[in-house]
Order: C-alpha cells, then structure tokens, then sequence
C-alpha cells in the first residue's frame, strides 16, 4: 500500500469533494464548517447550494457551484402555492395538520 506525505493510503489523498445541500442557510452553515475542515486536511472542496450562500463558502475557504433551481424562490413562486394548497387539501382529508414550508422562507 502506498501512503501520502501524510502517512494517509494514497487513495485517500488530496481528494475532490462536493458537498451539496437545497435547504436554507441554517442547513449550507454546518456544511461549510465540515467542509473546512476537509479542506484542512488537504483536500479540494466546493459547496453545492443556493447563490445565498456563496459569501459564507468563500469565506470558509471553499469552492463554490450555484444549484440552478432555488427551492425558495420554488417556494414562493404560483406553481409552489399550488402545491402547498394541494398539500393542504390532501392532508385535511387525511385528518392530518399541514406543514408549511414556506413560512420558514418569509
């Protein structure tokens, strides 16, 4: 077996990894934290998620790729609210309470 600089096998050395998350800022945060720390250790990472989050990856000293779908402005947009009253009327038949999931984005 062959072993980096680092005494780590040579598979595992300086590796390319893509971190990739669609939630809000609070779920791209821990992300960027883990992702440092990869950087850290030698490797190459780049964030995956919404353009929002850009400053915070670069700042962490990460690369950065923009989804091209934001699932907030998705949220937001006719198309989400009728979804969300398809959801709505689904689950009020179930007897079940609904979830809003775009009053986290308001």
């Amino acid at each position: 077996m062959h072993l980096s600089r680092r005494g780590v096998p040579s598979i595992l050395a300086d590796m390319r990894v893509a971190v990739m998350t669609a939630g809000p800022r609070g779920d791209g945060a821990p992300y960027t934290g883990l992702g440092h720390g990869v950087a850290r250790a030698g490797h190459e990472v780049t964030l995956v998620t919404h353009s929002r989050c850009e400053p915070l990856a670069r700042s962490a000293g990460l690369g950065f790729h923009t989804l091209l779908m934001d699932s907030y402005a998705e949220l937001r947009s006719e198309r989400g609210d009728r979804a969300r009253s398809l959801a709505s009327r689904l689950a009020a038949e179930d007897g079940v309470a609904p979830v809003d999931a775009a009053a986290a984005t308001r």
